[in-house]
């Protein structure tokens, strides 16, 4: 989960909430300077599935390593494994 929907879920949500986002690395790809992510996630709100999806990461090399460009994700209720 990026920064900003972490903050605002912390900042609304009370403060015993458990928040826990399972991710499995599926796929990753890499030709030269960029690279891609597939990681498919589960997201549990108090112990309890709320929703599943799909998060898609766009990386570049600098010469400070490896950098996170672009990040776009898929969410849903049904069919989560």
């Amino acid at each position: 989960m990026n920064q900003f929907k972490t903050l605002l879920l912390l900042s609304i949500l009370p403060q015993k909430a458990a928040l826990d986002e399972r991710i499995r690395f599926d796929m990753i790809k890499i030709d030269g300077a960029l690279a891609s992510v597939w990681t498919p996630y589960s997201f549990y709100y108090n112990n309890k599935l709320s929703h599943c999806g799909v998060n898609v990461l766009l990386l570049i090399l600098t010469n400070s390593g490896w950098k996170i460009q672009y990040v776009i994700d898929t969410r849903r209720k049904d069919n989560c494994l």
